[in-house]
């Protein structure tokens, strides 16, 4: 009984797989105009929201404070998974109490930076630091790398140690194998 239940289960299948995947394609083509025409209205963001453009790409950063300009400032790099730069609230806050301009940016493809764009690797998130700190006139900073954060951070350090004052890793990772793109 088990072989004939089988065999009319990849009959049903051959004879319905041309309406099955019609109905997906017109879904997926559905779900595109649905997009395109009604958006998705734009949710208010964070608090201190602020967009630049690097290389052709949206970076959204947020900041806090910066009264003390003798200072360098910081600028935290979140991890994976993670919201973006919101998941620093309540420390870019506190580490700015004495001055200290703190920025913390939304890595590509997180919060509301850039999603797509060609390269995630730890060296286009390098890049994206300095392209904000050349947009943002910053000559020298201090970087953070939380989790995932870390590798940028300590490219960073690696390739331009001119510009990058001193790296700080919370719970980092610096070992490329684990980035996935295969370019190391």
């Amino acid at each position: 009984a088990g072989v004939g239940k089988r065999k009319h289960r990849a009959s049903w299948i051959r004879r319905h797989a041309k309406l099955v995947v019609g109905i997906y394609v017109a879904l997926v083509v559905a779900s595109q105009v649905f997009q395109v025409f009604w958006p998705e209205e734009e949710a208010e963001g964070p608090e201190n929201l602020t967009f630049v453009e690097v290389g052709g790409k949206r970076l959204a950063y947020r900041e806090w404070g910066g009264a003390d300009a003798r200072k360098d400032p910081l600028i935290l790099l979140h991890g994976s998974p993670s919201r973006g730069s919101v998941e620093f609230d309540a420390l870019g806050e506190a580490l700015a109490v004495e001055g200290r301009r703190v920025i913390a940016i939304d890595r590509w493809g997180f919060g509301d930076s850039e999603p797509w764009v060609r390269d995630y690797s730890f060296e286009a998130d390098a890049k994206a630091v300095l392209g904000l700190m050349d947009q943002l006139g910053i000559r020298t900073a201090h970087v953070g790398g939380w989790s995932y954060g870390g590798a940028p951070a300590i490219q960073l350090a690696q390739e331009h140690p001119g510009r990058i004052r001193s790296v700080t890793l919370l719970a980092a990772m610096g070992d490329q194998n684990g980035e996935g793109s295969g370019s190391y």
